[in-house]
């Protein structure tokens, strides 16, 4: 008899009590946004490794079947020091291939950048939930910088158009928008040069 194929669950969230829902829900297992590749790549290691395991026993073989969630338990990613964003931590979270990295990078500025444009406008125009949106798919690429200013920023405004204090939601933008130009400018700095192309 086959192994049931596992379900794993991702979200932008990552506090316990949000991996304790998903399996409650009945997931198998749990990864918080930003997906780091050593993380993707260990989860499905363990869950292969123990379908692999289900299969020998089931043709006669004397492997354990093992729930892969015993032992260590998944560490959310923390914010490193310095002071805008984490370069080394970048690197490693987006797997560490140069074309790949800048692929992903001008991506990235590109985008967030003309969401940023967007949601101003929507805050002029009135249409938060339009805003709520955009500001939901930030939080969900803010974690592979390891920016906490940034990432602070894009939480703190998520969570103001949440609530529905949008009286507050100019004041938080332009704070998002500070933090957003200073970490544009170092990554910027940092991966392209001063040759480089502008977004």
């Amino acid at each position: 008899q086959e192994a049931r194929l596992p379900i794993i669950a991702m979200t932008a969230q990552a506090l316990p009590e949000d991996r304790e829902r998903c399996l409650a829900a009945g997931m198998d297992d749990y990864i918080s946004k930003p997906i780091e590749e050593s993380v993707l790549f260990e989860v499905s290691k363990k869950w292969l490794e123990a379908r692999g395991k289900h299969r020998d026993k089931n043709f006669g073989g004397e492997a354990k079947e093992e729930d892969p969630r015993d032992g260590k338990e998944e560490v959310a990613s923390e914010s490193s020091s310095g002071p805008i964003y984490d370069h080394e931590g970048l690197r490693k979270a987006l797997g560490g291939d140069p074309q790949f990295i800048g692929r992903f990078l001008k991506a990235f500025l590109k985008g967030a950048s003309a969401d940023l444009e967007k949601i101003r406008d929507f805050i002029g125009s009135g249409d938060f939930a339009k805003v709520q949106r955009i500001a939901h798919k930030l939080k969900g690429t803010s974690g592979y910088f390891h920016s906490p200013q940034y990432k602070s920023a894009v939480e703190s405004f998520g969570e103001t158009i949440k609530k529905g204090e949008n009286e507050k939601a100019m004041e938080e933008f332009c704070r998002l928008e500070r933090e957003y130009e200073k970490l544009r400018q170092a990554v910027f700095r940092d991966f392209f040069g001063e040759g480089g192309q502008e977004f």
